[in-house]
């Protein structure tokens, strides 16, 4: 049997608590066009709900790695401003971007 992961348990818990945040849902309606159409912060363009998704402009984990569990739920659960809704191909490159500096920053022992 695996041994159980307290900090990925906690993880899954906040992230999971964070999509009832009020900032988060005002995000949302911000981008709303009309009933069911949300314009990405990035490309624009215009997409249902579906493919609308909500994102952190600054990264719950630094770019340098984990720092802590304060910092970690500060970034968690923002204000509106901190945060944007985009469209799933955009968040998923900004995603992918972001993993691949943290993956620097570990080769070059910064982390």
């Amino acid at each position: 049997m695996k041994p159980f992961d307290l900090k990925a348990f906690l993880v899954s818990q906040l992230r999971r608590a964070s999509y009832k945040w009020p900032e988060r849902t005002k995000v949302l309606q911000a981008a709303r066009i009309e009933r069911g159409l949300y314009k990405c912060a990035s490309c624009c363009q215009i997409f249902d709900r579906h493919t609308i998704q909500i994102d952190h402009t600054e990264p719950v984990v630094p770019l340098e790695g984990w720092d802590n569990w304060d910092g970690y739920i500060a970034r968690m659960f923002c204000s509106e401003d901190k945060m944007a809704a985009l469209c799933k191909p955009c968040h998923k490159s900004k995603t992918y971007l972001e993993n691949e500096l943290r993956k620097q920053y570990k080769k070059n022992g910064q982390n």
